[in-house]
């Protein structure tokens, strides 16, 4: 039996193509760009130039209102306290129908003082003290009841505005200045007045008020001779009457200090020892080496000056616990104006001890003696 070949049962060709061309493959093409826009080169500066004068501009208007502010404040604060002194003022004035307001009113305007002493001319100048110089002027109303007239607190001036008093200082009756010489009773009353100043700051108030420059030229005299204790620009509140100690450095302008932080002990000893020759001659008994030579040792009591020697050589004592309150300097002043009286115009008491008593009854407030130390504000 022949066997033929199978043939599949569905007739195909077989063919053997090649294979397909490869798909040629397009080159990869970006999108056009768009175009590119030119920037005129001073676009950016402009720009920059406004935000920065913007900012100036702002900066400007915050500045102005900040002083306006600022300024509204300042004047706000300032009538308040012109309404202050003002309602003091009035109420100070008030109690009483007899005086006027205007005697009451102590704050005066710059201007005031400026037409009182001609624009601060210096033909008017009587003094300079530590703090500024001293004028001499006239107020329009031409006050003078009162020691202290007034003060002014105005575009940063500081101004104290005191009575005029006619005989000037009692440097200026001492030393060369022409004036006629003071008596030795004259001069028992100007230190006498002095005292009384000088005791009425120590305790006319629970805390003392310490002067600090005590000279001659910080006494005033009026008219009748009559001493004033004048310049506190350099006082300071002190202890009270129950403590003994008030610290303080150096100031003032070297009337009277305590010798105490004062004297410079590296200082040659004739250059510190005024008061040691002083009190060497007392201790002699010359009395007429140490006086003013226009003084007649004739027309003065002994015991008087006796008395007046002895006080003062107390009050330099180089410790303050050695040195006497002005309470007893007061004491002892009028008694050497009793032994003068009594010696030269019989007007002394028959018992004088009874008036002097009764002159430090009146300021009677317990002693105590001031220590200063030389250890800062």
């Amino acid at each position: 039996m022949d066997s033929k070949p199978h043939s599949p049962p569905y007739p195909f060709v077989i063919t053997d193509y090649p294979p397909p061309p490869p798909h040629p493959t397009s080159p990869h093409i970006s999108p056009p760009s768009p175009p590119a826009t030119s920037t005129p080169p001073g676009t950016n500066i402009g720009l920059i130039s406004g935000v920065i004068t913007a900012g100036v501009v702002v900066l400007i208007i915050l500045l102005i209102v900040w002083i306006l502010i600022y300024r509204r404040r300042k004047f706000t604060t300032k009538q308040k306290e012109l309404t202050q002194n003002t309602a003091t003022t009035t109420n100070v004035a008030t109690t009483s129908n007899t005086i006027s307001r205007r005697e009451y009113q102590y704050l005066l305007t710059l201007s005031e003082v400026e037409e009182s002493t001609n624009y601060f001319d210096e033909s008017l100048v009587v003094g300079v003290g530590g703090f500024g110089k001293v004028y001499r002027g006239e107020l329009r109303d031409g006050r003078k009841k009162v020691s202290l007239i007034g003060y002014c607190d105005e575009n940063h001036e500081l101004i104290l505005v005191y009575e005029f008093v006619e005989k000037g200082t009692l440097r200026s009756h001492l030393y060369g200045s022409g004036l006629q010489s003071l008596s030795w009773n004259e001069r028992l009353n100007v230190c006498m007045g002095a005292a009384k100043g000088l005791n009425y700051l120590h305790t006319a108030y629970p805390t003392a008020v310490i002067h600090r420059d005590v000279k001659s030229v910080n006494i005033l005299l009026d008219g009748n001779l009559n001493a004033k204790v004048g310049d506190f620009g350099i006082s300071r509140t002190g202890p009270s009457v129950h403590e003994t100690h008030v610290s303080t450095g150096v100031k003032g302008t070297f009337g009277y200090l305590d010798p105490e932080p004062v004297i410079d002990p590296s200082l040659p000893s004739d250059a510190i020892n005024l008061k040691d020759w002083a009190i060497n001659h007392i201790q002699k008994g010359q009395w007429d080496q140490i006086i003013d030579p226009h003084l007649i040792i004739g027309d003065i009591n002994p015991d008087s000056l006796k008395r007046f020697m002895e006080i003062a050589e107390r009050c330099v004592a180089d410790r303050g616990a050695d040195r006497p309150s002005m309470r007893d300097v007061l004491w002892n002043l009028e008694c050497c104006l009793q032994f003068q009286e009594a010696a030269f115009h019989g007007s002394a008491a028959e018992d004088d001890s009874d008036s002097i008593v009764e002159l430090a009854t009146q300021y009677a407030t317990p002693d105590f003696s001031l220590t200063i130390s030389d250890d800062g504000m």
